[in-house]
């Protein structure tokens, strides 16, 4: 059973973690996805893959959320280019690891520089005020004593 202070030791060591530690775990996630959808049959992936994906979307965004104190538009940015860059990276590798050569894999990287962009422009201020709105609720629950 975890106690008080543990709890707070996990969430101290979360909350000043890197952000590149947070995208490395979470593409670490989607990286063991991809590699069980390949051994695995589709019908047992398929729902697997999307518990999974959704766990580590919900971990990063109560850490982002809560564990950290970065500003929205802060903590926007870091919630949807990791999600995003994340998936680019897992797409990346397993192109090149279904194709056998990383050429096609960069050539999809530089066309879907646009996407990023765009992705950039209009995910993150969206992503930034669904932390800021989860805060601002957060704040307004009454805490037990």
């Amino acid at each position: 059973m975890i106690n008080s202070n543990k709890m707070q030791l996990i969430k101290t060591r979360l909350g000043h973690a890197s952000p590149i530690a947070l995208a490395a775990g979470y593409t670490l996630v989607r990286l063991c996805l991809l590699a069980f959808g390949e051994v695995l049959p589709d019908f047992i992936t398929s729902g697997f893959n999307q518990i999974a994906w959704s766990v580590a979307v919900a971990a990063l965004f109560v850490v982002v959320t809560w564990f950290r104190s970065d500003d929205w538009l802060s903590a926007g940015f870091l919630l949807a280019l990791t999600v995003y860059l994340g998936d680019m990276v897992i797409l990346l590798l397993g192109s090149a690891v279904q194709s056998g050569n990383v050429g096609p894999a960069i050539v999809g990287s530089i066309t879907g520089s646009f996407t990023t962009l765009l992705f950039a422009v209009v995910g993150v201020p969206i992503a930034g005020g669904l932390v800021a709105l989860a805060r601002r609720l957060g704040q307004s629950i009454p805490r037990r004593a």
